[in-house]
């Protein structure tokens, strides 16, 4: 590229083939520009399911189960308060609750009934009503509230169960820095290396810090290593990848590569021409004239597929080779996607043995009570 500009710059060339152009060397009057730009791009793989007993908890954000509990703890205090304030104006004969459909007016809605009932309305389980007109208004109260959030818990925890997560894939070139991914770096040529490694962000430190530099020779080695390798980025020139992969990586592998959103260094290529060229009003009018309907991205493409993808085709053919099936990843529910529950069965059953034990200690006590009360 230095020798094109160069032979232009001194008057030896009329027009010269050149790539990776700086921004600031295009715009001299002595060098005019006419092509096409290419710009870096990363590659990473698929990533994988994510299975995990937290799942349970993720049909809702953090904040959203601090208000559940924030709420659930706000009934408890309200209950209470409305139950005192029954017991100081002495009505406690309203405190008699009903059980489906029986009024039983000897017991009262204590607090041991408002804890079942609050927890119970999670579980759409039966549970003692109070019959005070006020707490039956907080009760239908609290029931919509929590049919509102057990059905959104519900429906939410269906699309977690039939499709579990995917890991986060870095889709920028900071979130590639940050994350714990592997970099291979193409070096073709050495002006995006450069300029890598001469800037000061912070990001492309990271980058330059991480990165393996590989040869321009091994662009196909760094894409394979991102179909095997997980964790496995490449950074490379577009559009160079479509072409290494046309040619030489299957359909099933090449469903495994993800290109990233963001691009970074753009640099020109095409056809450079001395200032004042007498080249330089033809050729932008034909160029122009293409730019508008997208030709030069149609040109890729059939380049790619007359070029590349059709001699491979009948290679294959010719040597009695077949394309490869992806493989299908099963829907089917497995452990994986159920542990959660089996934990938080495992989590009840200690409880409950807990609670058991604790009745035991107790009825023991009594008797021992009672034994001693004979005695005397």
């Amino acid at each position: 590229m230095l020798r094109a500009v160069g032979d232009l710059m001194s008057g030896k060339a009329d027009f010269g083939l050149t790539t990776a152009i700086s921004r600031s060397r295009s715009m001299q009057e002595l060098v005019k520009y006419l092509g096409s730009k290419s710009n870096l791009e990363f590659f990473t793989s698929k990533g994988v399911r994510i299975f995990s007993s937290k799942a349970l908890l993720w049909s809702f954000d953090l904040v959203l189960w601090i208000c559940i509990i924030a709420s659930t703890i706000l009934a408890f205090i309200i209950f209470k308060l409305l139950t005192i304030a029954l017991v100081g104006l002495g009505m406690t004969d309203e405190l008699g609750y009903s059980h489906r459909g029986s009024v039983i007016p000897s017991n009262l809605w204590i607090v041991r009934h408002q804890v079942f009932f609050v927890m119970a309305s999670y579980l759409d389980q039966d549970a003692v009503l109070p019959r005070f007109t006020p707490l039956r208004c907080m009760v239908a109260l609290w029931l919509f509230f929590t049919l509102i959030i057990t059905t959104l818990y519900r429906s939410k925890m269906v699309s977690l169960l039939a499709f579990p997560f995917y890991e986060d894939l870095p889709e920028t070139f900071e979130a590639l820095a940050d994350s714990d991914f592997t970099v291979g770096f193409l070096r073709e040529g050495d002006s995006a290396l450069n300029f890598l490694k001469g800037s000061t962000h912070p990001v492309f430190v990271k980058l330059v810090a991480k990165m393996e530099v590989m040869s321009a020779q091994s662009g196909l080695d760094c894409l394979r290593r991102v179909i095997a390798k997980p964790k496995h980025s490449c950074i490379i020139y577009a559009p160079s990848p479509r072409y290494l992969i046309a040619r030489n990586i299957s359909d099933a592998d090449a469903r495994k590569l993800v290109l990233a959103s963001e691009t970074t260094y753009m640099i020109f290529l095409g056809i450079a021409l001395q200032g004042g060229s007498i080249y330089t009003t033809s050729f932008d009018r034909w160029i122009s004239r293409t730019r508008p309907s997208h030709l030069e991205a149609i040109w890729i493409e059939q380049d790619e597929y007359e070029t590349v993808r059709l001699p491979k085709l009948a290679w294959w053919a010719e040597t009695n080779q077949t394309e490869e099936k992806a493989v299908q990843e099963s829907d089917d529910l497995t452990l994986q996607h159920i542990s959660g529950a089996f934990l938080a069965l495992v989590v009840c059953l200690v409880i409950s043995f807990l609670f058991f034990l604790q009745e035991l200690v107790q009825m023991r006590m009594r008797k021992n009570i009672l034994y001693k009360k004979r005695l005397q």
